[in-house]
């Protein structure tokens, strides 16, 4: 979709970075073959030294975890010029799990996807030294309930496209980016912007300009936000800005000095399409001036004067399959001059659809070859009662002007076609512009040659589609369990943790009394079987009581604690309970206790382990007694994007691609000889994740005097792949 061509020139840095970075990735993937992947006993006799350590995340554009993940691998325990075990490569696995899940304690329930595979590569099993490198990959999503259904996507992510969704970012306080485009009507233009975050009411502050031998435009902005998480209001963004300009208009020229306060904001999906509601608010004040004398100005209109004004607009969009649909409708209600009368009143409609399909059958690791639809409709009306400003007109053109500056809902105020150049499709009348319009847009984009973004290997490796699965599996279980807790059904089981908790000291105080090390008078087989076991058992209380004392979060654990999995030969796939677990250990510990002469311990553990055999059915039949129908609803609404979500990175989502583009536009603005406008083009189009940039040229088939043949269309803009 065509996003606002002079923001988006911002990002040139970006894809020289990007495409440094492909390259790199790249060289990294010739390897040698590892021939015994099927027996990894073979790499752990000893005689296999690690090259190297890498921890890599395939789609850590959305995350910035790869400090974290950089900084985990000195505690690795596999290390380069080490010898290769096959425990410590596990054991490296399960590390990497655990500092994740302390890094997502506080992320919401729905970006715990997550999936660590394990890999040699690169091994050289011919002629000493014998090496191999050990890869870890970490495949983990995100999910933000905001972002990810608004149908226009946030200016802040159009800034910094790789870094907006990250769960652990740490923001910078200082962000300057270049600024660089070109376009027929202001020539081409150059300068940059200043972005500093702040603490306190206000998120950040930017400071942003850009010039040309014709024309200059200059904008000065706060921006703060607040997320209450309410149904009614999700998020709620407010702005302070001011913006001047001074740009060409036919023979005329658009001069605008104007401030603005702000304030947005976004429902949760409601109901079971998951419709967004949007609204916001603009209060503006300023000065508009043109080249026009009072006298060449159209009747009804003003060449220059003061301006106020209230924007405001109500909007919802949806998703439905491969489809996206928005619709908004903005009204301005605006005066002139000093005065306080109505002069006139704007109403626009603002329609948009996109659809991508992706082939049934693609071979895994492929280049997705997804098919691209984006469609947009908008119509305006001003309604005059007194005199217009001029720049308050429709003009139209290759540029995309948006209703309400800043805002993340992005409506557009004047007719798009791509082959006309900005503010010049008015033709005859462009000097005064008109009073009404309509225009349509059209963009299809095929994707022929690229790279998917789950490597070959990771969609080939068999352990990945299942372990996602898992996965999900248990967020939804999370999910459940947080719904339940919010429901307030758990009263009645958590109560009766207490007991549970008082077995669970006891059996603390039983484990301190016993010696670090067990007397040789035990036999060493005893010994070490004590001593694993006490480990274990000390482990699974302290555990244990870590998660009943965390009464708020205790609700989402409580089927995994007590119930997950119990069965006769639970302990034989590892399914057991936590508690059960823990009984059956203490049951073999008790033996040992025994044969080893700590009479008194193996009766703590003895009477612990009944204790809690005749306290936990009654905890299952308290849990079997809750109605979870209404919390397994909401967890599989919530599941439904996730599901979306993993689809698009296993399904559409590609490191790069190249798509050839078409493009129709349709315009027609009111009052102009001209009739209906149309442009016919295509160009290419280079996609860097969800990145892309599409350049291309269009036709313009209806020219009238002094009109271009057509025009260069440039546009840089981010898909939303949270649909």
């Amino acid at each position: 979709m065509p996003g606002r061509i002079i923001s988006r020139q911002r990002h040139w840095f970006m894809l020289a970075a990007t495409a440094v970075w492909l390259l790199a990735v790249t060289a990294s993937t010739q390897a040698q073959t590892c021939t015994h992947l099927g027996e990894m006993g073979f790499y752990s006799k000893g005689n296999f030294k690690v090259r190297e350590v890498r921890v890599e995340s395939p789609i850590d554009f959305l995350h910035a975890i790869s400090s974290q993940l950089n900084a985990l691998k000195p505690r690795l325990p596999l290390q380069p010029g080490g010898v290769f075990l096959l425990t410590n490569f596990t054991a490296g696995k399960d590390k990497i799990n655990d500092a994740l899940d302390k890094d997502e304690q506080r992320v919401d329930p729905r970006s715990r996807i997550r999936v660590v595979l394990a890999r040699i590569a690169n091994c050289n099993e011919t002629t000493p030294p014998f090496e191999l490198d050990v890869v870890y990959r970490v495949f983990t999503t995100n999910y933000n309930s905001y972002l990810t259904h608004t149908f226009e996507l946030k200016d802040a992510e159009l800034k910094r496209p790789g870094t907006t969704a990250a769960t652990t970012q740490a923001k910078g306080f200082v962000t300057i980016m270049p600024l660089l485009d070109f376009n027929r009507t202001r020539k081409l233009h150059a300068g940059g912007l200043l972005r500093l975050e702040m603490p306190g009411i206000f998120d950040h502050v930017e400071i942003s300009s850009s010039g040309s031998s014709n024309s200059n435009v200059e904008a000065f902005e706060l921006t703060g936000s607040t997320v209450p998480e309410q149904s009614a209001l999700n998020r709620l963004e407010y702005r302070i800005a001011y913006t001047h300009s001074d740009i060409p208009a036919g023979v005329n020229r658009l001069r605008e000095g104007t401030l603005r306060g702000q304030v947005f904001g976004a429902t949760k999906p409601l109901g079971p399409k998951g419709v967004i509601l949007r609204f916001g608010a603009s209060f503006e004040g300023g000065n508009q001036q043109t080249d026009l004398t009072a006298a060449a100005a159209a009747s009804q209109s003003v060449a220059a004067s003061g301006y106020g004004g209230l924007k405001t607009y109500f909007g919802a969009t949806f998703r439905s399959g491969n489809y996206s649909f928005s619709g908004t409708y903005g009204l301005q209600l605006g005066t002139s001059g000093s005065t306080t009368k109505l002069e006139f009143v704007k109403n626009l409609l603002d329609f948009g659809f996109t659809g991508r399909w992706v082939p049934q059958h693609e071979t895994s690791g492929s280049v997705h070859k997804v098919l691209s639809l984006e469609t947009k409709f908008t119509a305006g009306a001003i309604d005059t009662k007194g005199l217009v400003p001029v720049a308050q007109r429709f003009f139209g053109g290759n540029h995309n002007h948006a209703f309400i500056e800043g805002d993340s809902w992005e409506i557009r105020s004047q007719p798009f076609i791509r082959s006309i150049p900005e503010n010049e499709l008015t033709g005859a009348t462009g000097n005064v512009g008109g009073t009404k319009f309509f225009s349509f847009n059209v963009t299809l984009a095929k994707a022929l040659w690229g790279r998917a973004i789950i490597p070959k290997e990771i969609a080939e490796d068999p352990e990945f589609f299942p372990a996602l699965e898992s996965s999900k599996t248990s967020a939804r279980n999370i999910l459940v369990g947080a719904y339940l807790s919010k429901l307030n059904v758990f009263g009645p089981i958590i109560a009766q943790m207490d007991p549970v908790n008082a077995d669970l000291t006891r059996l603390s105080a039983m484990l301190g009394t016993l010696p670090a090390e067990f007397p040789e008078s035990v036999p060493e087989d005893t010994r070490e079987a004590l001593s694993d076991q006490r480990d274990l058992i000390k482990d699974s209380t302290k555990i244990i009581s870590t998660i009943i004392s965390d009464k708020q979060n205790l609700s989402s654990k409580l089927r995994d604690l007590i119930k997950a999995g119990d069965s006769p030969t639970c302990m034989d796939d590892d399914s057991c309970s936590q508690l059960t677990t823990l009984r059956f250990n203490l049951a073999d510990f008790e033996k040992l206790l025994s044969d080893a002469g700590f009479s008194p311990a193996a009766v703590i553990a003895k009477e612990v382990r009944e204790s809690l055999a005749s306290t936990q059915p009654v905890l299952v039949r308290e849990l079997d007694t809750i109605n979870t129908a209404e919390a397994e609803r909401l967890a599989d609404i919530d599941m439904k994007l996730v599901s979306a979500t993993l689809d698009s990175f296993t399904k559409e989502l590609n490191w790069i691609a190249v798509s050839p583009v078409a493009i129709f536009d349709v315009a027609r603005v009111w009052p102009d000889r001209s009739g209906v406008r149309y442009g016919v083009g295509g160009g290419l189009r280079l996609s860097l994740v969800n990145f892309n940039v599409t350049m291309g040229y269009a036709v313009n088939p209806k020219r009238i005097a002094r009109e271009p043949r057509g025009a260069l269309f440039f546009t840089m803009d981010v898909t939303d792949i949270f649909r």
